[in-house]
């Protein structure tokens, strides 16, 4: 009898064994379901490893394709949050980082590496040999200027740095500068700013200036925006940063994550620039970018404009800004707009490109 029990204990140890041994090592059974937690997988298409030449403004081709796929939540994609490091003025090696957290708070994280070349043989390694860099020029007051007929201007607000040579500023050569007839006649004027680095690397930068008169600049006067602007974004107007003769705005307006579903953007008409335009975060489906009161031989600037995450699929809404003079960064992804193929992506790039845009799909 006790032999017997023997004989049905081991039977039914090995039979625990079996049950337990269905896993492997990683914890993953034969049908490769991982029993102790199923976290969202994120693959990059495309170069892991992306080299562009200094002067590039966006990574568009291969730069920013992927998936993301969850074994109970199914298709994450859309949930993946992309950001950047990247500095597309200066040489070095930058990332891209795609996170996506599933139902259940298990996430996964992928990068791309982006190095920014100096020249099309050296590329940036943390060293201070930059040939091949072109300097870049700059204005602390921006790159278009509006005046007052009358009303004179710095004309020293412009610097030059290069990666090699550092501070070039006193290099700078200045070609059209306005004269008092200018000054007091309206009408546009381009100045031209040149400079020359030790390695003989150029670079000349345009800046319009507008002359005219502080009645053509808006038809809503400022006190009105002020009650529209806490009224529908929330915020305070910082009376400290506009001007009120030129109707320069150099700072930003932010109506993010206010819950709209739609926007009049009349009063911003009363302002020629604006540094930043932060709409994102909403519920738009569509925005009416003809009541910034833009046309074509305007000359008005908008550096950057946010309208992610939210609703919009209409792309003809950017024609309006065809006619910008400047804008730096755009920021749409989040959106129901079609850009997966290239030849559309490149489209909208050049119908905005002003030498410096970076859009953000």
């Amino acid at each position: 009898m006790i032999q017997k029990n023997k004989i049905v204990a081991s039977l039914l140890f090995a039979l625990m064994s079996i049950n337990f041994t269905a896993c492997n090592s990683t914890g993953v059974n034969d049908n490769n379901t991982t029993l102790n937690e199923n976290r969202p997988v994120i693959t990059l298409k495309g170069p892991i490893d992306i080299q562009i030449p200094l002067g590039t403004r966006s990574v568009l081709d291969g730069g920013d394709e992927y998936s993301a796929f969850d074994q109970q939540d199914g298709d994450l994609s859309s949930k993946v949050q992309r950001t950047n490091d990247i500095d597309f003025s200066k040489a070095g090696v930058y990332h891209i980082t795609y996170t996506v957290t599933d139902s259940d708070g298990f996430n996964d994280k992928k990068q791309r590496i982006v190095t920014i070349k100096a020249s099309n043989t050296q590329p940036y390694t943390g060293g201070t040999t930059y040939t091949g860099s072109v300097p870049v020029i700059s204005f602390s007051d921006g790159d278009t200027l509006f005046l007052n007929v009358g009303q004179d201007y710095n004309r020293y607000t412009y610097s030059a740095i290069d990666l090699e040579d550092g501070d070039i500023t006193n290099s700078v050569s200045v070609e059209g500068d306005l004269t008092t007839a200018q000054l007091n006649t309206q009408g546009t004027y381009s100045v031209y700013y040149s400079v020359i680095d030790s390695d003989g690397n150029s670079i000349t930068k345009e800046r319009t200036i507008y002359v005219g008169y502080s009645n053509d600049i808006g038809t809503t006067d400022i006190e009105s925006f002020k009650s529209w602007y806490s009224q529908t974004c929330g915020q305070t107007f910082n009376d400290a940063l506009y001007n009120e003769n030129t109707g320069q705005y150099n700072g930003a307006i932010n109506c993010s994550s206010q819950g709209l579903s739609d926007i009049d953007l009349t009063n911003l008409s009363i302002f020629t620039t604006i540094r930043s335009l932060d709409l994102s975060h909403n519920n738009l489906t569509y925005i009416d970018f003809n009541q910034l009161d833009l046309s074509v031989n305007n000359v008005k600037v908008l550096e950057k404009l946010d309208i992610s995450n939210n609703q919009l699929s209409d792309k003809s809404m950017f024609d309006p800004l065809f006619n910008l003079k400047n804008i730096n960064e755009l920021w749409i992804q989040g959106n129901n707009f079609d850009y997966s193929r290239k030849a559309d992506r490149e489209a909208l790039y050049k119908k905005l490109n002003n030498r410096s845009l970076t859009i953000f799909f």
